[in-house]
């Protein structure tokens, strides 16, 4: 008979191996971002987020926890252009610390970040929708990246983050109230209809992620010098569950990616640890 510490493991386990299959079947085009002829731009990106210690029935209430999150875009290494040292500055710009190459940590050459959660009660939940955000976070420094680089008033972009958590997803799916949450100047002012208590849906979270993706879809963004940049013409989002990737036929069976869910628990400890 399992014991709750045990069972826990077991499931965390299967959780990890499904990713891992989820991944090996995407196949990432190349990022065309700084492409100054495409008009048409695809962006993904895969988030997942982790705690250390693990969650345990068992756990004295009120021990210290930490969390982490690994956010990866496969298209980096398959873009024939070196986009690399891009990524390693939207890195920089998105998060500010991250855990460093050196220490088995970030690859800007793979595309994958891992960062501590920075917050206040890391929890499974919690860091998998700081994730999310810190994925969007990524994507709109490229784009600010790329807009002073080429025109891209006459770009549409899509961008599509994948999520491991089911409870991110739930929250995430539903893009167009996102943009009205992110439309209201201030949390208190969000007026958010969910199931449950309200408590329970992060707000705290999910308002400066709405925020992000609609100052980006509504082009309200400026550079280190507070001027305007238009990073598109027009953006579109989806938060997706990589169970999706089974029945997309975009996504083909070429292994790609680390295990993002032991890359986000290794970030946790790496944040327990300072």
């Amino acid at each position: 008979v399992l014991n709750g510490n045990d069972a826990l493991n077991q499931n965390e386990e299967k959780s990890i191996k499904s990713l891992t299959q989820h991944l090996e079947y995407y196949k990432a085009t190349p990022l065309r971002l700084f492409e100054k002829n495409s008009k048409r731009i695809s962006i993904t990106a895969f988030a997942s987020g982790c705690i250390h210690p693990s969650d345990d029935i068992n756990m004295v209430r009120g021990m210290r926890r930490a969390g982490g999150i690994a956010i990866q875009l496969p298209q980096i290494p398959r873009t024939t252009s070196p986009v690399d040292s891009n990524f390693q500055q939207a890195m920089r710009m998105a998060f500010g610390m991250v855990m460093a190459q050196e220490e088995n940590g970030s690859n800007p050459k793979d595309g994958v970040v891992l960062v501590g959660y920075p917050f206040l009660r890391p929890s499974r939940n919690r860091c998998d929708l700081y994730a999310c955000h810190g994925a969007l976070k990524l994507v709109l420094q490229l784009l600010k990246q790329a807009a002073t680089e080429r025109d891209m008033s006459n770009v549409n972009i899509n961008v599509s983050i994948y999520t491991d958590s089911s409870y991110a997803w739930k929250m995430l799916k539903d893009s167009d109230r996102l943009l009205k949450w992110g439309s209201t100047p201030s949390p208190e002012e969000m007026q958010m209809h969910v199931d449950g208590p309200v408590s329970l849906a992060n707000p705290d979270l999910l308002f400066p992620l709405s925020r992000t993706m609609y100052k980006m879809a509504t082009n309200d963004v400026v550079n280190r010098r507070n001027e305007r940049l238009s990073i598109a013409k027009n953006i579109k989002f989806s938060f997706r569950h990589v169970g999706d990737l089974h029945y997309d036929d975009t996504f083909a069976t070429e292994k790609y990616g680390p295990n993002l869910r032991k890359s986000a628990k290794k970030a946790a400890m790496w944040q327990y640890s300072k």
